[in-house]
């Protein structure tokens, strides 16, 4: 059983916005990716542009994680120029990152596979979606005059007619009988 003093202590440790504040900074944290951006940003800042490289990920994704680090007041940007350079404001957050990741908290299996539904699915999904939007561009490279299709493997992706839209002809309809080309 819990006594009242430890309970009142708990209680009065974190007000509502500590509680808040807390929550919204794990939840900061709760992406692979920024784990990642927070863990390179604690050796040095870096630019955009190599923490892009550095994740082999589109630079709106990153820029989109580390809007979030930013707000959750994790990280900072300085600007140079045209470019930006983040770097760690809470140099903290490096040291509890490798206590959870060495805890003895053990991980079931059934997380550790589960499908996350994330950003980090999101930027799969948006990779898997580019890749076919090449292939549809590379296919339609591939096809010659003739009509005939070089590309191996390649799908099209037709619409059916009733989905198509058309467009109205604005000129009037034709009296039938008269040509514009009859004299008067």
């Amino acid at each position: 059983m819990v006594s009242n003093s430890v309970s009142n202590n708990f209680q009065h440790a974190l007000s509502p916005e500590d509680l808040k504040r807390v929550a919204y900074i794990i939840g900061a944290l709760n992406s692979p990716l920024r784990t990642q951006i927070i863990l390179m940003l604690s050796q040095e800042p870096l630019y955009v542009h190599q923490i892009v490289k550095a994740l082999d990920q589109s630079q709106p994704l990153v820029s989109q994680h580390l809007r979030v680090l930013k707000e959750a007041g994790i990280v900072a940007p300085t600007r140079h120029g045209k470019q930006v350079v983040y770097h760690l404001i809470r140099t903290d957050i490096p040291d509890f990152l490798a206590w959870v990741a060495h805890s003895s908290a053990p991980v079931s299996s059934t997380t550790a596979e589960a499908p996350r539904h994330g950003d980090d699915d999101l930027a799969s999904l948006r990779k898997k979606k580019i890749a076919a939007e090449k292939e549809t561009t590379r296919s339609e490279k591939d096809t010659d005059a003739s009509g005939s299709d070089h590309a191996l493997g390649a799908a099209a992706i037709v619409r059916p007619m009733a989905e198509i839209d058309t467009i109205p002809d604005p000129s009037p309809a034709p009296t039938p009988g008269f040509s514009p080309m009859d004299p008067c």
